[in-house]
């Protein structure tokens, strides 16, 4: 069985990257304009208006998990893809 190009290879993890780092972000978009709704950016009242989410809105907690992993997931993703274009494997 032959392996495949090199060059195959990483243009297949690239689009996997790419598809993976775009998911995230409309993720994180979803979740961020679903919390904007309730969310209130006053002072001394954001962390209580997270805690409010968390517990009174239906399924709350899971958009803030979900808005939280995707935000941090992205980050990485995106830190891995600049990587890889540093070291030419986009070519």
């Amino acid at each position: 069985m032959q392996t495949p190009p090199f060059a195959l290879v990483m243009r297949r993890t690239a689009t996997v990257l790419s598809v993976i780092v775009l998911t995230l972000t409309l993720v994180a978009a979803v979740t961020g304009v679903l919390l904007a709704f309730y969310y209130e950016p006053a002072a001394g009242r954001s962390y209580t208006s997270l805690q409010e989410i968390a517990n009174t809105v239906q399924n709350g907690e899971l958009i803030l998990g979900l808005h939280n992993y995707a935000a941090v997931e992205d980050l990485g993703r995106w830190e891995v893809t600049r990587d890889r274009a540093d070291v030419g494997a986009f070519r």
